[in-house]
């Protein structure tokens, strides 16, 4: 009866040899069939990536370099040539800014004690048709002064006065300043006794250019 009942309780602890392995079977059919339902919820589950990861794979941006705004005014009688090439300057790290205002430089026609920066070469001409196609210095200045009789009248560009002004001094009466070439062509043209200034690369061929002293600038 001991020795039964002792065997019983080995039983009951141990359980039927087949029992084992069908409950170990059971356990491992129970896990597998568990398996792949967590595969699929590990594969459903959205990848969450820490931000310091997302942040180091960014490329550190470049800080912009700060560009130096050099403001440049422009008095009366400033040639548009000088403008053009002036705003054209290309500067590293710095901007030219035209402006009307106070600027830290300024170019101006007139002389104030400033540096010479921008040189215009003038051409006296007249009609094309013209025989005789020289004259003086002294010649010039009388025409601008309104003193001579051989050209009674001065054709210049307006905004090329004061440019003028600065070599044969206060324009007289006998100068008149037209808009564009043209005009002051067609002042030429209309009356032999008109004498055009002409900045030379605004020169056209209805002109003919005169010898200044024996000077031409044509034949330079």
């Amino acid at each position: 009866m001991i020795i039964a009942g002792f065997g019983l309780v080995l039983w009951a602890f141990a359980g039927k040899p087949g029992d084992a392995m069908a409950s170990r079977a059971a356990d491992s059919e129970l896990a597998s069939t568990q398996a792949p339902a967590q595969s699929a919820d590990a594969e459903a589950a959205p990848l969450t990536v820490p931000a310091e990861a997302g942040m180091a794979s960014d490329a550190p941006s470049a800080t912009p370099t700060p560009t130096i705004q050099l403001p440049v005014s422009f008095g009366a009688g400033a040639p548009a040539g000088l403008i053009a090439a002036a705003e054209s300057v290309v500067l590293t790290g710095a901007q030219v800014m035209t402006t009307t205002g106070a600027a830290p430089v300024r170019f101006d026609a007139v002389r104030t004690g400033g540096d010479p920066a921008y040189q215009v070469t003038f051409a006296a001409a007249t009609r094309f048709d013209t025989i005789d196609t020289s004259l003086t210095f002294t010649d010039v200045r009388g025409a601008w002064a309104g003193e001579t009789i051989t050209y009674t009248a001065l054709a210049v560009l307006t905004d090329t006065l004061p440019l003028l002004e600065q070599v044969l001094g206060d324009a007289g009466a006998s100068v008149a300043g037209y808009a564009t070439v043209d005009e002051v062509v067609a002042a030429a043209w209309q009356d032999r006794t008109t004498l055009a200034l002409l900045p030379f690369d605004q020169l056209e061929p209805r002109l003919v250019v005169m010898a200044v002293d024996g000077q031409n600038p044509v034949e330079n």
